[in-house]
């Protein structure tokens, strides 16, 4: 039994023995490496530069090498390299290597396309000028395309594909529509200009007098208004004018005798030209200066209506203007109150005596407020002053200024006559039409015919 037992111990131990080497000699499977990555293209713009932004997304791998080409850096060693920058178009390769400790390997490769910087731009120029038929030259500085579509509203031609259409001609006046489309094949772009043609030529003018000849009457100067439109040339013809003719803008011409004149004007922009005429009267001399309806405030109007009148000027001004005007102001009226119990006109020196602004440089005007007490042998009625056509009744008319004359009047004549005679000789009559009674703003309300020259 001894034997036996000691037979199948050394059995079982040879057993294990064998076992164990087998197990000795069992080798593990090895971990496959499988490259793999993701990328995203900044704002989708493949034109340089150009932002890359990969992921890798590899499994199984313990050590990455990328390769970039074209790509800003080129190479690198780490697991995730970011964004890598492409700033010359081209197509390129991306190469990820992915290996571990088991000497597993695998590669990713992708080609990239790079695109050329990619934007739209031309210029649209007149060549020589905007009138109709007007010639446009294109420039075009896109950078990119690969495809160009052009459209000209009303242009000839009306569209063209390619990068120089070269000239354009507009036929018609107005605003033309100018489209540019581009596209790389990935990215499209539009650009729209409005260009605007001038219209035909048209010759115009407006004939003007000078403020001291608005009544037409000898001797004239008239100012040119030209209103001419798409016109660069301008010739102008004036028989009889002291300067008979211009090429200015805008001219003006002396008329020194009554008669009838035709003021011609030929206008070119070097593509059309077109004549104009205009006619003006200019009448005799009078010699008389005609005022219809000036209101005159009283007192307490003299910030508002006013009262200081210059016979230069024409016009009644308030009393905030007569610091400004000085001596121009020649005719001065003074109201005491809305019911007219005291008027009477003053010299321009004698105003702050009836508590009046005081004009500064103020000058004496002689006046005849009172023809019916001056007892200065005048006689000038209403009838008079409506009847002059001229100045011979002033010319006539020997002034005398007196106490007597230069009182004050009421409302209870209409109309009633006043005589003027201002420091520079300028006779004149005021014909007061109506006095209105409105509180503060009372005034009154006269046609004035005076000399132009003493």
């Amino acid at each position: 039994m001894r034997k036996e037992s000691n037979w199948l111990t050394a059995l079982l131990g040879e057993a294990l023995i064998m076992m164990l080497l087998l197990c000795g000699c069992t080798k593990e499977n090895p971990l496959p490496a499988k490259a793999d990555f993701s990328y995203v293209v900044k704002d989708s713009n493949y034109s340089v530069p150009v932002r890359i932004t990969f992921t890798n997304k590899s499994t199984g791998g313990e050590r990455f090498k990328w390769t970039f080409e074209g790509g800003e850096p080129g190479r690198l060693d780490t697991e995730d390299p970011g964004t890598i920058v492409y700033n010359r178009p081209g197509i390129y390769q991306v190469q990820l290597t992915a290996s571990n400790n088991d000497g597993e390997s695998d590669v990713k490769k992708v080609v990239i396309k790079i695109d050329s910087a990619f934007n739209i731009h031309y210029i649209a120029r007149f060549v020589t000028d905007s009138f109709p038929a007007a010639t446009v030259r294109i420039t075009n500085t896109s950078q990119g395309p690969e495809t160009y579509q052009w459209t000209f509203a009303g242009g000839q031609p009306a569209a063209f594909s390619g990068p120089r259409p070269g000239n354009i001609v507009f036929a018609d006046p107005g605003d033309h529509l100018i489209s540019l489309t581009v596209s790389n094949g990935r990215k499209t772009q539009t650009k729209d200009t409005v260009l605007h043609v001038a219209p035909h030529l048209a010759a115009a003018f407006s004939v003007i007098p000078d403020f001291d000849d608005r009544d037409w009457e000898a001797p004239v100067k008239v100012y040119i208004a030209n209103r001419s439109i798409s016109a660069t040339q301008y010739n102008w013809s004036a028989p009889g004018a002291t300067v008979t003719s211009s090429t200015q803008r805008a001219p003006s011409f002396i008329y020194r005798d009554p008669g009838t004149y035709t003021i011609t004007l030929v206008a070119t922009n070097g593509k059309e030209t077109q004549q104009t005429q205009q006619t003006i009267v200019v009448l005799p001399n009078t010699n008389l200066r005609v005022l219809n309806d000036v209101s005159f405030g009283i007192n307490t109007a003299q910030n508002t209506t006013g009262c200081y009148f210059s016979t230069a000027k024409r016009k009644v001004y308030p009393k905030d203007s007569v610091v400004a005007l000085g001596n121009a102001i020649d005719v001065v009226f003074y109201g005491l109150n809305a019911a007219f119990t005291y008027n009477r006109f003053v010299a321009p020196d004698m105003s702050l005596t009836v508590g009046l602004e005081p004009v500064p440089g103020g000058l004496h005007t002689q006046y005849i407020n009172s023809l019916e007490s001056c007892n200065c042998g005048v006689s000038f009625t209403p009838a008079d002053f409506d009847a002059m056509t001229t100045d011979a009744r002033l010319q006539a008319t020997n002034f005398s200024e007196s106490p007597a004359g230069l009182q004050p009047f009421t409302s209870t004549t209409v109309p009633r006559i006043i005589l003027f005679k201002t420091a520079a000789g300028i006779k004149g009559a005021i014909k007061i039409k109506r006095y209105v009674s409105n509180g503060q703003q009372s005034y009154i309300v006269a046609d004035l015919k005076y000399q132009k020259q003493p």
